[in-house]
């Protein structure tokens, strides 16, 4: 298949692997609604169709992405709560394709993973960091809420200390003490990341799919219940930051 634009999102299909590249690099990525809309149809798509049997996401540019794009997360705050609720609802579906879908995902990332895209580096089922790559959670400090089953998981890969450190005080990780942490899952030099990324996803493709499936349910089904718990309590306390009228105060003090 054809490269083709999805809005912020690239869509890319040979050999088995679905690349998804996230593709705003002069915002280093940063989400926005377009982005988030692109993100869940490529990966819908990806798990609808046959010659698709692994997903590589990544970032174009600099970065794999920069969290929320806070222009565009003040609009969506002051559009009122309607357009709170479908950002959160179509950002948590995604989490739900990469966690529970039957395809392996691989996360490729360089740069900065913030936010949201931090989240989704946990969804992954296997990761790749660049050296000198760095991930972050920013949101409490800003009003805002952690999405994509971050409280669950983090926790549960890093321990209680560093999910609180990163969780409340946005403490910033290097891709290193990532690893150390059990979180990212190799870390590897920046010029060999995307050889070594689209690499294991061709190998993951190569597989029996049926067999892979099994397998990544296998994973999700003993703490299915719980991770869906804790998303749906990170679904009102996102709509709720969101809504908040002074998170809008603090998104406009940083777009100064």
């Amino acid at each position: 298949m054809a490269l083709r634009a999805m809005s912020a999102v690239l869509v890319h299909d040979a050999g088995g692997v679905r690349t998804v590249t996230l593709n705003r690099p002069e915002r280093l990525n940063a989400i926005d609604q377009a982005m988030l809309d692109g993100l869940e149809a490529a990966l819908a798509g990806a798990e609808a169709a046959a010659n698709v049997r692994a997903i590589l996401l990544t970032g174009a540019g600099r970065a794999f992405c920069a969290g929320d794009d806070l222009d565009a997360q003040h609009a969506i705050s002051a559009g009122g709560r309607g357009a709170v609720e479908r950002q959160v609802a179509v950002l948590q579906r995604i989490t739900e394709h990469m966690l529970f879908g039957s395809k392996p995902v691989v996360g490729a990332i360089q740069g900065w993973a913030v936010g949201g895209a931090f989240a989704w580096t946990l969804d992954c089922d296997f990761t790749l960091w660049a050296e000198g790559a760095r991930g972050f959670l920013p949101e409490i400090p800003l009003g805002l809420f952690v999405s994509g089953g971050a409280t669950w998981l983090l926790p549960r890969l890093a321990g209680p200390a560093i999910a609180r450190e990163m969780i409340y005080r946005g403490r910033r990780l290097t891709a290193r003490e990532l690893a150390d942490a059990g979180v990212a899952g190799r870390v590897v030099p920046e010029d060999r990341l995307a050889a070594e990324a689209i690499g294991l996803a061709r190998e993951l493709a190569a597989l029996p799919a049926a067999a892979v499936a099994r397998a990544k349910r296998a994973f999700a089904a003993p703490d299915r219940e719980a991770l869906r718990a804790a998303m749906a309590f990170e679904t009102e306390a996102c709509i709720a930051g969101a809504s908040d009228p002074e998170t809008l105060i603090r998104l406009k003090s940083v777009l100064r």
